[in-house]
């Protein structure tokens, strides 16, 4: 592939007056355009997304990126930020980067890796919903456990209680699925996990599965509420019984993956040593 065609710059959320945010944006697509490239608002398979932010930024860009087929990276402007690679503090080494970024012979400097979205269709509704880190399926009120049944690949497997079940990504085992006591998966695999949150029950673990795997979630004892990376939230009309439960079908997303930019460096355990605290010799 040769040098991207176009650049478009996704700022921190909910913040679009930082200055620091739009400085560091600004100085994106001014070292784009000085390398012939443009700055744009509708990506295209040739384009690269840069999210300018945190991991809510970076995923709101990976949404956009797979829907485009675009590559996508994120320049951290936060603490932790599992998905944004760049950092902003050092702001020499920034640039330097996003000069090679830039450059026709960028594929030389970096490297790529995919992830996986899922995908999800509620009992009342025939839309399909994307997470990139996790749906998760609980009771309208956060004191509330559900009853659920749980089918993967169209075998049973158990009823169980719980405050929350969650259906996560590789990439979101270190958001949410983490502090529920889920593993950690090397965020390039394509398969699922599904977590547990708060069981009634030591026995209901984690459980990882295929990526090519179907998973059918069969709710009630509450009124179910259906949450898409912690923000998209979608309530049941109605408190579902046994014999009606509600249902949450959630398997991989088939328009395919994201493509996410690294320095041909990169390295997972890396990231998992500097932002866990890991002690290296």
């Amino acid at each position: 592939m040769e040098q991207f065609d176009q650049v478009v710059v996704i700022r921190k959320l909910n913040d679009m007056t930082n200055r620091n945010v739009m400085a560091i944006a600004a100085m994106v697509e001014q070292i784009a355009e000085t390398h012939g490239v443009g700055v744009g608002t509708d990506p295209s398979p040739h384009s690269i997304i840069v999210a300018v932010g945190g991991d809510g930024t970076m995923l709101e860009a990976m949404r956009l990126a797979q829907r485009s087929g675009a590559h996508v990276i994120g320049i951290n402007m936060g603490n932790v930020g599992f998905l944004s690679e760049l950092s902003a503090i050092r702001k020499e080494d920034l640039k330097d980067e996003l000069h090679r970024l830039f450059c026709d012979d960028w594929r030389y400097h970096h490297r790529i890796e995919t992830r996986w979205f899922l995908r999800a269709k509620l009992s009342d509704n025939a839309t399909a919903f994307g997470a990139g880190n996790e749906i998760s399926v609980a009771g309208e009120k956060s004191d509330e456990m559900i009853r659920y049944q749980l089918v993967i690949d169209g075998a049973d497997a158990g009823i169980h209680r719980a405050n929350s079940i969650l259906i996560a990504t590789p990439t979101g085992s270190t958001a949410y699925s983490m502090s529920a006591g889920g593993a950690l998966m090397v965020p390039n695999m394509k398969a699922m996990q599904i977590v547990p949150v708060a069981p009634f029950t030591l026995t209901s673990r984690p459980i990882i599965v295929s990526g090519s795997s179907k998973i059918q979630i069969r709710a009630w004892g509450a009124k179910v509420a259906v949450r898409l990376d912690g923000n998209e939230r979608y309530v049941a009309d109605r408190i579902h019984t046994q014999d009606d439960p509600y249902v949450v079908k959630i398997d991989i997303d088939d328009h395919g993956p994201v493509n996410m930019v690294h320095a041909a460096d990169w390295n997972y355990f890396n990231v998992l040593t500097e932002k866990l605290g890991w002690i290296k010799e």
